[in-house]
């Protein structure tokens, strides 16, 4: 957000003395005077603008009529090249010109003709007698605005861009921090009472856990006692069967 807001300053400051700033130092006399006197002091690229009440930033068309000067020297310029480039059409053809409005101060204009000052000095300016133009109508004689708007445009758009980022992660911020502490709050409430493990009652516990069966211990079979045989065996008398009785 502060470098939304450094930007946007930035930007306002770049409109005030590098675009609409100069309109307020712009040479202009009205129209219906017809003529005048402009001084540059510079060599250069100028603009011929068209100020009027009526012209706004939706204007698209601009009011041509011959602006001629007439420079220190005594040579006399024609103004013919509109703003953009485009040559003029003193028959009334195609005049496209690249629009280029103001609005500042009590000053409404729109850029007319553009052309090259090789001598600076003060200038005769003499305007043809037109009924094209409104009768309020003035033609104001500055540098261009163009570059110093367009400038001033994109910083304050960037600035205010940057600004809505700038609290898009704030708040983003705010939520995380407060979702951090109530993290924090609830891990030191259960680390000074932590919750008690439930404990399973006593019969439950024996239902749960039967008792193990001991199984008997295999019995030994008895051992009896043999007494040790004798150390010479009894003898052993033999009996002859008895012969059978012959016939």
């Amino acid at each position: 957000m502060a470098v939304g807001l450094v930007v946007l300053i930035i930007g306002i400051v770049v409109l005030a003395t590098e675009s609409l700033g100069k309109v307020n130092s712009f040479q202009r006399f009205s129209v219906a005077q017809g003529q005048g006197t402009v001084t540059f002091n510079s060599t250069g690229k100028y603009i011929a603008y068209y100020e009027s009440p009526s012209v706004s930033s939706s204007t698209r068309t601009v009011p041509l009529f011959e602006v001629s000067l007439t420079g220190p020297s005594g040579a006399t310029m024609v103004l013919d090249t509109l703003y953009g480039g485009n040559p003029l059409d003193v028959n009334g053809g195609d005049n496209e010109v690249n629009v280029l409005t103001y609005q500042y101060n009590g000053h409404n204009g729109i850029a007319m003709y553009q052309f090259t000052i090789t001598q600076a000095g003060t200038y005769q300016v003499t305007l043809a007698h037109t009924n094209v133009a409104a009768p309020d109508a003035e033609v104001a004689f500055g540098t261009s605005i163009a570059a110093g708007t367009v400038a001033g445009v994109l910083l304050l758009v960037a600035g205010v861009l940057f600004g809505i980022a700038g609290l898009v992660l704030l708040i983003v911020g705010l939520v995380k921090r407060g979702k951090h502490k109530s993290e924090l709050a609830s891990a030191a409430y259960y680390g000074a009472y932590p919750p008690q493990q439930w404990q399973q009652p006593q019969q439950w516990q024996q239902w749960q856990q039967p008792q193990q069966w001991q199984q008997p211990e295999p019995q030994q079979p008895p051992q009896w006692s043999v007494p040790f045989p004798p150390e010479q065996p009894p003898p052993v008398q033999l009996h002859k069967p008895e012969q059978p009785p012959s016939s």
